[in-house]
């Protein structure tokens, strides 16, 4: 409890508390400083309400590094650090500690080795000024964990050989993360699979990443550099600014909030990147998914997106199987996609944005003031319907956004800067509401009169706020959206046999 606790060996445990009834380090000073052996292991022994305190920790060439395992009610362990630049390009001043080189053969275990920091059944782990790298499998390996706090963190080298589905070698790994998380000023390289991979099946996850950058990943076993995933009744709640992510060779980001306590994902002031040249098919940008069981919202805003495969924004209101229903809205706002004059720099092969409502379920958004350039099919599409047969509301509020410069990507010929399909297999019965604002979108495709296209199918509708013409008068629908888009847009709409063309209401909803 005084503090100053200075303890130090080349090759055995530095602190190994197991099935020790309570245990407490607190005070200031206190440090640990190993070789080859584990340098903290509490397994099966509750902290004291004090907690555990420590300056600094350092290991080199063990198993483990640090092993917190059924830690009790109370946190379980604060390194603070004293001060110093800690980051991936100058780890000069990781003051908190650095686990480094930790071995061992592939483990799909809930406390493997080859790890340089292990948390299971515990809670309230915060780590300042810490570097881990060089692990046979992972940076951090949690499993059921309550509260963490990450600052001025990193995890570099590289970290797993692994990409089967048991082990998924990732910089950061977790399983069942809930309560508050806060990741700042962290840096993550070097994952064999991802670099952040959140599983989720239950609770409620808050997580908050502030100044967190992304990078590396290994090109033969990489997928998502980072992935957020709430199933069964998880809430995962995601709120991303002022990051970066630089690598993928599957999705950069891919949020999934569609267990029954949904989830909200705020993205805002990002710059997302990507550099590997072999992303995988489907891959290279952004993949959200929710409202399959509960409410999902999002609000994306003020980021800026780039070198994706297929679309740099996939957005999907998903559909459950099972008949359980959810809604998702929210906002995408002045947002930058593509490189003007950069070939191909937003997407590839696919849309700026590709935005679906699968059904079982409504979905509202409000897409204003994005900037979309260089994408190889539509700047942005939507999609009512998802192959199965559902029925749902799709309200779609499209102002002030500026699309055109698109690639030059030679197998894509179909090109519309605003495209909309309402109905998608027999039996759909979508209600879509489109109402438009003023759009920079003259030139956006690849031949005149396309830079829009509405086709309505099935037994859906398109209400078109306003519209005063006949119901499947494709010609009276696409001058009437000429006129609300403005600027010369040019473009076409279909009424396929059921579908129609309505004009009722002044909003959408």
């Amino acid at each position: 409890s005084g503090g100053g606790s200075d303890i130090d060996t080349t090759s055995g445990n530095g602190v190994s508390a197991t099935t020790s009834g309570t245990f407490q380090v607190s005070g200031s000073g206190n440090t640990i400083d190993t070789g080859s052996g584990k340098s903290l292991n509490e397994t099966n022994t509750d902290t004291a309400a004090a907690g555990i305190t420590f300056d600094h920790i350092t290991g080199n060439g063990a198993n483990a590094g640090i092993l917190l395992n059924n830690t009790g009610a109370n946190n379980a362990l604060t390194v603070t650090g004293i001060g110093g630049t800690c980051t991936n390009a100058d780890s000069s001043g990781c003051s908190g500690g650095s686990i480094l080189n930790t071995t061992g053969a592939d483990d799909a275990g809930t406390t493997p080795v080859g790890t340089a920091v292990v948390l299971k059944d515990t809670k309230g782990v915060s780590l300042t000024r810490m570097r881990l790298a060089n692990n046979s499998n992972y940076g951090i390996r949690g499993n059921t964990v309550a509260g963490l706090t990450l600052a001025n963190f990193v995890i570099n080298g590289t970290n797993g050989t692994s990409a089967v589905t048991a082990n998924k070698d990732s910089a950061a790994r977790f399983n069942e993360l809930t309560g508050t998380v806060s990741i700042t000023n962290t840096d993550m390289n070097g994952g064999y699979t991802s670099n952040l991979l959140v599983n989720n099946t239950a609770g409620t996850l808050n997580s908050t990443l502030t100044g967190f950058n992304s990078g590396t990943i290994d090109a033969t076993g990489g997928d998502d550099a980072v992935q957020f995933e709430g199933l069964g009744t998880a809430a995962v709640n995601l709120n991303m600014s002022g990051s970066t992510i630089t690598t993928a060779t599957g999705d950069l980001l891919q949020y999934d909030g569609d267990g029954t306590g949904g989830g909200a994902l705020t993205l805002t002031g990002n710059t997302l990147t990507n550099n590997e040249p072999s992303i995988a098919v489907g891959g290279g940008g952004v993949a959200i998914t929710g409202g399959a069981t509960g409410p999902a919202t999002l609000d994306i805003q003020n980021n800026t997106l780039r070198d994706s495969l297929t679309n740099a924004i996939t957005l999907i209101k998903s559909r459950d199987n099972s008949g359980g229903s959810g809604n998702f809205s929210g906002t995408i706002n002045n947002n930058q996609i593509g490189v003007a004059g950069t070939p191909n720099s937003g997407s590839a092969e696919g849309d700026g944005m590709e935005i679906t409502n699968e059904g079982h379920g409504n979905m509202t958004l409000s897409i204003t003031n994005n900037v979309i350039r260089q994408y190889n099919s539509s700047g942005m599409q939507f999609v009512a319907g998802g192959g199965i047969a559902d029925t749902g509301q799709f309200n779609l509020n499209i102002s002030g956004n500026t699309i055109g410069n698109p690639g030059n990507n030679p197998s894509i010929t179909l090109l519309q800067g605003i495209r909309i399909d309402s109905g998608v297999t027999s039996g759909d019965t979508f209600a879509t509401c489109a109402n438009f604002g003023a759009n920079a979108i003259t030139g956006s495709s690849d031949a005149a009169n396309k830079d829009f296209r509405l086709v309505v199918n099935q037994n859906t509708s398109i209400r078109l706020p306003g519209y005063a013409g006949a119901a499947t008068d494709g010609t009276a629908v696409a001058a009437f959206v000429a006129g609300k888009i403005g600027g010369g847009a040019q473009g076409t709409a279909v009424a396929n046999a059921p579908g129609t063309f309505t004009g009722t209401g002044a909003t959408c909803p």
